[in-house]
C-alpha cells in the first residue's frame, strides 16, 4: 500500500512541476542568456577543492569561497562581469529538487523493502530505476548548490516531470536526450568558461556517467511503461487492496 501511494503522490506533484518548471526552461532561453554572451558573466565558486564538490556530506549552501577574479586591465576592455546569483525562478526550482531528491531516497528503501535485493537483481527494470535513483539522489548535492540554472542545467531536470506524467509517450526518449546532450554539450557551444572552471559544475560532469549509464539501460528496455500510474493502479486492487 505504501508503494502504491508513493508513486501516486510522486505522480501528482510531477504533474504540478510539468508546466512551471518547462516554462523555466523556455524563459532562462529567451530572457537570461547575457546579451554580452556567457564570457561576460561569472559564477559564485563555493568550495576551494574539487574533494570538497564531490564531497555529499558538504551541503553549505549559502558557502561562498570567491568570484573568480577579473584582471583590472580586461574589466576595462570588456567592462565589468556580472556574477550570477539566485532569482525566484532558481528558488522555486530548489524546491523541486529537494522534494525531488527526499522522493528518490524514499523510493530506493522502499523498493528494497518491497522486494528485497533478489527481487530487484531478477528485474532489470526495477533493479536500473532503483539504481538510478540512487545515484540521482548523490547528485543533489551539486545541483542543489548551483546558485544559477541556466536553461540547459534545469532542462533534463524539468523535462523529468513528463517522464512521470506520460510514460509511455513515444517521444520521450528523443526529447530527453536532447535535454541531456544539452546538459552536456552547451557549456562547450558557448564557450563558456565558467563552466570548467567551477568546481561545482566540474562535480557535476564527472558524476554524470552515473546518471547517464542506468538511463540508457532503461531506453534500451523500455521501463517506463512499467511505472504508469494505471499500470500501478490495476496491480494493486488485483492484489486485494
Amino acid at each position: 500500500r505504501m508503494f502504491y501511494y508513493h508513486h501516486v503522490l510522486w505522480y501528482y506533484v510531477s504533474a504540478l512541476c510539468a508546466l512551471p518548471s518547462m516554462l523555466m526552461v523556455v524563459q532562462r532561453f529567451f530572457y537570461a542568456v547575457p546579451k554580452d554572451g556567457w564570457e561576460s558573466v561569472m559564477v559564485r565558486e563555493k568550495y576551494s577543492s574539487l574533494w570538497q564538490a564531490l564531497n555529499f556530506l558538504d551541503w553549505n549552501y549559502k558557502r561562498v569561497v570567491e568570484a573568480p577574479k577579473v584582471g583590472a586591465d580586461e574589466e576595462k576592455e570588456k567592462g565589468k562581469r556580472q556574477i550570477l546569483t539566485e532569482d525566484r525562478w532558481d528558488l522555486g526550482f530548489k524546491v523541486y529538487l529537494l522534494y525531488g531528491g527526499s522522493h528518490y531516497l524514499f523510493d530506493v528503501a522502499l523498493k528494497l523493502w518491497t522486494y528485497g535485493w533478489k527481487g530487484l537483481r531478477e528485474d532489470d527494470c526495477k533493479f536500473w530505476y532503483g539504481f538510478h535513483h540512487l545515484t540521482t539522489f548523490i547528485q543533489c548535492k551539486q545541483l542543489w548548490m548551483v546558485d544559477h540554472y541556466t536553461w540547459f542545467n534545469c532542462f533534463p531536470l524539468a523535462y523529468h516531470s513528463f517522464l512521470v506524467v506520460f510514460p509511455t509517450l513515444w517521444i520521450n526518449n528523443y526529447v530527453y536526450g536532447v535535454a541531456i546532450a544539452c546538459y552536456m554539450l552547451m557549456p562547450l557551444y558557448y564557450r563558456a568558461t565558467f563552466f570548467s572552471v567551477n568546481r561545482v559544475q566540474q562535480a557535476m560532469v564527472l558524476l554524470f556517467p552515473l546518471l547517464i549509464f542506468p538511463i540508457l539501460h532503461m531506453a534500451v528496455r523500455d521501463c517506463n511503461a512499467q511505472w504508469s500510474i494505471d499500470k500501478m493502479r490495476e496491480e494493486y486492487e488485483r492484489s486485494g487492496h
